[in-house]
């Protein structure tokens, strides 16, 4: 299993309330819903546990504002996941990265 972490700032003078939006069978969040304080950051973090050899993977989250639905951010997932060597450990291969640069905190 390898883990990634989001990190969501809240620069506006409100709380803000944040869900995670997706579907997959490999990616999880523990957490659906995350309430920001004002001025406040929250870190989400992902666990992404590969169900078979896929070299393209990719999965896109949607973070919305449930405060404002305007406010919408995609964060894309991308993983290689090869099994090189052919062992039945082949998770030991997998890498997890974020496809998408820092979030712009104006965006929650």
């Amino acid at each position: 299993t390898r883990t990634a972490i989001v990190r969501v700032d809240n620069v506006s003078d409100l709380p803000a309330t944040v869900e995670v939006q997706f579907h997959s069978k490999a990616l999880r969040c523990r957490e659906e819903t995350v309430h920001v304080p004002a001025r406040g950051a929250h870190e989400l973090k992902f666990e992404f546990k590969p169900r078979r050899p896929n070299a393209l993977y990719s999965k896109q989250v949607t973070l919305v504002n449930r405060r404002n639905r305007a406010n919408e951010v995609a964060v894309n997932f991308k993983s290689n996941n090869i099994d090189p060597h052919n062992v039945s450990i082949h998770q030991l291969f997998y890498r997890l990265g974020l496809a998408t640069p820092l979030l712009s905190p104006a965006a929650l």
